[in-house]
């Protein structure tokens, strides 16, 4: 699944995840990570990112952990 084209998102699902940025909460994600496996957490949304024209929302675990960045169109949920 990791070498699959980047299917750009709609402009209002990226609307949504600006939001949940400037709220700074966490919300409960569902996505397909780069296995194809679904995955499902309790993260903090904290910036959005383009890196050689794929859009990833990065997210927090935890104040001590990394930030994971998850590709846009492999997000299934958010809630």
């Amino acid at each position: 699944m990791s070498h699959e084209t980047y299917q750009p998102i709609a402009c209002s699902l990226y609307d949504l995840y600006e939001i949940a940025i400037m709220r700074a909460q966490p919300v409960e994600l569902v996505w397909y990570d780069d296995d194809g496996v679904v995955q499902q957490a309790r993260l903090k949304p904290v910036g959005l990112e383009t890196r050689a024209g794929e859009e990833f929302l990065l997210l927090q675990h935890s104040q001590q952990a990394g930030l994971l960045a998850v590709r846009l169109d492999r997000i299934r949920g958010m809630k």
